[in-house]
């Protein structure tokens, strides 16, 4: 998708996420950042396999902007790993996709609705997410 990481590599390798290539960026990364409802860095997003046609344009779409959880929330390392989860999933067969790996793609890609225009679930503050998106 052409967007490099912001993050540095240190926290990759301590964490086990990716392996680097020859010119040093990781390779299975979408460019996607998390930060918790404090603003602090969580972690990169992962590239998952290309498994169905919603997927893959996810993995095509240029990357928009960070994905901030909702201040109050948790959401540490162990919730974050969460979004790749089977348990979580859309769908059967072919058509199965990680419901929030895509919710998480989803808010880095998508277009920011706002004011009136906001869904009913982010003017509750429902959400996980501080920001309403639309794909």
């Amino acid at each position: 998708n052409g967007a490099a990481p912001r993050y540095h590599h240190t926290f990759a390798a301590a964490n086990n996420v990716g392996a680097t290539n020859d010119i040093g960026q990781l390779d299975d990364l979408t460019g996607v950042e998390v930060f918790d409802g404090d603003g602090n860095f969580v972690a990169p997003v992962k590239s998952i396999p290309a498994q169905n046609a919603v997927v893959s344009l996810l993995l095509g779409l240029p990357v928009k902007r960070r994905v901030n959880t909702r201040p109050g929330r948790t959401f540490d390392l162990d919730k974050f790993n969460s979004i790749y989860d089977k348990r979580y999933t859309y769908a059967n067969g072919p058509n199965a996709k990680p419901a929030r790996w895509t919710a998480v793609m989803l808010q880095a890609t998508g277009d920011v609705l706002e004011g009136a225009k906001r869904c009913l679930n982010c003017t509750k503050n429902l959400g996980p997410f501080d920001t309403c998106i639309i794909p």
